[in-house]
């Protein structure tokens, strides 16, 4: 099995599944079990085993609680508040995410999956009518190609599906990836698969996401004043369509506030 040997190591890293291998793996020249190897020196003994362990974690099957919660609410900066998950505070509904043009205008275009087997159309229609008021699903929804005119920023950003699944990051409960997470937990759905998927948004648009630091440093250090910087979409296009695309838009108070240090 070929692995990505920095990817899957950094994902072992951060789902702490070491202790997968404790009672195996003798660590060179490493007294203490508890001490984390090298990548090089941990994959040379067990690259089979950890590419394994990885599938094993991403794709285990994901339960799915029989009840709802309730519709986040809206704080007055625009936040919103998932009682159950106070940290994950996006600020866009999957609704405006779609609206203000997202993903090329094909995020639901018709897959086959390569986790699972299946192929899905429609995909969209499961979500409220709307949603997609006012827009060309055939353009702006399902297009069968990416047409980065669509996108509130004009520019490409993203991966494609295959991308996402040969990285792990698709399950089966969501087969279309974390936007299709997004949009039934922001419906009320929860799944045992909710921490990870709020793990991997927090990286990107959280307060310590690395994808939000960079933007607001580049606003920072762009000369400008703070709310000509915020306007100013050439700064940064494709971060601010990433980060979009993860239910997050740039606000001023981010930009006055510095973030927080890891401690």
């Amino acid at each position: 099995m070929q692995v990505d040997r920095k990817r899957c190591y950094d994902e072992i890293l951060e789902y702490d599944l070491f202790m997968e291998f404790e009672d195996d793996f003798v660590y060179p020249q490493l007294e203490n079990k508890r001490v984390k190897p090298s990548p090089d020196s941990f994959f040379n003994v067990f690259e089979e085993k950890a590419g394994d362990i990885i599938k094993q974690s991403r794709l285990a099957a994901v339960e799915v609680n029989k009840l709802k919660k309730p519709l986040p609410k809206r704080s007055e900066d625009g936040r919103l508040i998932f009682a159950d998950f106070p940290e994950f505070q996006p600020n866009l509904t999957p609704k405006e995410i779609i609206q203000v043009g997202s993903f090329g205008g094909c995020y639901f275009k018709t897959i086959t999956s390569g986790v699972t087997g299946q192929t899905y159309s429609d995909a969209w229609s499961a979500f409220p009518a709307d949603w997609f008021e006012g827009l060309v699903i055939k353009e702006q929804v399902a297009s069968t190609t990416y047409n980065k005119k669509i996108n509130t920023y004009k520019v490409s950003c993203g991966s494609s599906i295959q991308q996402w699944e040969e990285s792990g990051w698709v399950t089966e409960a969501d087969p279309y990836g974390w936007f299709q997470w997004y949009c039934r937990f922001y419906l009320g759905r929860r799944c045992s698969d909710d921490h990870r998927q709020i793990s991997r948004a927090l990286g990107v648009m959280g307060p310590m996401g690395r994808w939000r630091k960079n933007l607001v440093n580049r606003c920072l250090n762009s000369g400008k004043q703070m709310e000509e910087a915020l306007n100013d979409f050439t700064i940064s296009p494709k971060i601010r369509q990433l980060l979009q695309q993860w239910g997050y838009r740039l606000t001023l108070a981010a930009l006055r506030v510095p973030s927080p240090r890891k401690k």
